[in-house]
C-alpha cells in the first residue's frame, strides 16, 4: 500500500478488495495503537515498560486479523519458533525472559528518573527492540510489537512525534543492512555495531525530516506574506492576477521572464496576447519587493528573476531566530 492509499483508507474514502482487507486492518491497528499510546501521555498516563505492557502493544497490533495472524493476540507463544536459520529461545523460557527483558530496562536506563533523557531513550528503544525480536515472544506479529515498543519509548520521553517513527523508516528503507547488523550483533553478542547504525540512520532521517519541514514552513509563510501584501491593495482584475503570478513563483527558482509568463496556462494565453501586459505585472512584483532582478546572469540578453524571499520572511521574524540556514535554495 502507499501513504497515499494509507491516508485515503485511514480518511475512509477508499475501501481495499477483499484479497486485501486485511492490509487495511494491520495499518489501522498500527495508527489506532500509536494515536492510544500519544493520547495517555498526553494524559500523564505514563507506565514502566512490563510484560503486561508488551502483550497490550501486542494485542493492539494483532486485533481483528483472524487468519491472517498466526498467534493468538496479546499471548505469549506456546511452541518453538524459527525465524529464517535463527532458533528462537523455547516457549518455556519467553515469560522469564520478557519480565528479566524489563527489569534490566528498568534498572539500566533509570525510569522514571531519567525519563525525559533523550540519548538514554534512543539507546532504549534500539536495544528493547533488538531484544525482543531476539526473545521472539509471540507467535506472530513480533516486529510490529517491537516497533511499537519503540515508539512508546520515545515517544515517552518526550521526543517530537515526527521523529518516533524514523528508527522504523530507517530500518525499513536499509532492509538488507538491518538484517546484517541484526545477525552481527546475535553472532558476537554485542550490541555496539548495531547501535551506531541505529543511530547514525537515525540522525541522518531527522536531517531529512528537518529540511523537508524547513521547505514546508517558508513555503506556507511566503503563501500567507503575498496574500497580506494583495490584501491590501484594492480588488481589481490587475491585482488578483499579478497575486495568482506570485503565488506560481516557486521559491528560489530563477526565471527568465519568459518562463514566468508560462508558468500559469490559464495567465499564459492572456500574457500572450498582450505582451506589456507581462512585463507590467513583472515590475509590479519587483516594486512590491516580491522579486528581486537579476541581469547578466542568462545567456540570453534578459534578466532573471528570484523570489525575494530571505530577506522578506526574516525580516518578519525575532532577531535571535536571524539565520540564512533556515532558509534553504536562498
Amino acid at each position: 500500500m502507499t501513504q497515499e492509499d494509507v491516508d485515503r483508507m485511514y480518511d475512509q474514502q477508499i475501501s481495499l478488495p477483499v484479497s486485501k482487507e486485511y492490509l487495511g486492518v494491520e495499518v489501522r491497528n498500527i495508527l489506532d495503537a500509536m494515536n492510544t499510546i500519544i493520547d495517555d501521555i498526553l494524559a500523564g498516563k505514563e507506565l514502566p515498560v512490563t510484560p503486561n505492557l508488551i502483550c497490550t502493544f501486542h494485542q493492539l497490533v494483532s486485533k481483528n486479523l483472524g487468519d491472517h495472524i498466526d498467534c493468538i493476540p496479546g499471548r505469549f507463544r506456546q511452541d518453538n519458533r524459527y525465524v529464517g536459520s535463527y532458533r528462537a529461545p523455547d516457549y518455556s523460557k519467553v515469560a522469564n525472559l520478557v519480565e528479566r527483558l524489563c527489569d534490566w530496562m528498568r534498572l539500566e536506563f533509570h525510569y522514571p528518573e531519567y525519563k525525559n533523557d533523550w540519548y538514554d531513550a534512543i539507546v532504549q528503544a534500539i536495544v528493547a527492540h533488538v531484544y525482543l525480536e531476539w526473545i521472539h515472544p509471540f507467535g506472530d506479529g513480533n516486529g510490529r510489537t517491537g516497533r511499537l515498543l519503540e515508539f512508546y519509548i520515545l515517544v515517552r520521553a518526550g521526543m517530537p512525534v515526527i521523529t518516533c517513527t524514523l528508527l522504523s523508516n530507517f530500518y525499513n528503507d536499509t532492509r538488507s543492512e538491518y538484517y546484517r547488523q541484526f545477525d552481527v550483533a546475535r553472532r558476537n553478542n554485542d550490541l555496539s555495531s548495531f547501535i551506531k547504525y541505529a543511530v547514525r540512520g537515525l540522525c541522518d532521517k531527522i536531517k531529512e525530516t528537518l529540511a523537508v519541514a524547513q521547505v514546508c514552513v517558508t513555503t506556507i509563510t511566503w503563501s500567507h506574506y503575498i496574500y497580506e501584501q494583495f490584501d491590501k491593495k484594492t480588488t481589481s482584475e490587475a491585482t488578483k492576477r499579478r497575486r495568482k503570478l506570485a503565488l506560481s513563483l516557486k521559491i528560489g527558482v530563477p526565471y527568465t521572464r519568459e518562463e514566468i509568463v508560462m508558468l500559469n496556462p490559464e495567465m499564459a494565453r492572456e500574457y500572450l496576447q498582450t505582451q506589456r501586459l507581462a512585463a507590467r505585472d513583472i515590475n509590479a512584483l519587483v516594486n512590491m519587493g516580491i522579486l528581486r532582478a537579476y541581469s547578466g546572469l542568462s545567456t540570453w540578453d534578459d534578466d532573471i528573476y528570484i523570489t525575494n524571499h530571505t530577506k522578506l520572511l526574516l525580516d518578519r521574524m525575532p532577531d535571535s531566530k536571524h539565520g540564512p540556514d533556515l532558509f534553504p535554495n536562498s
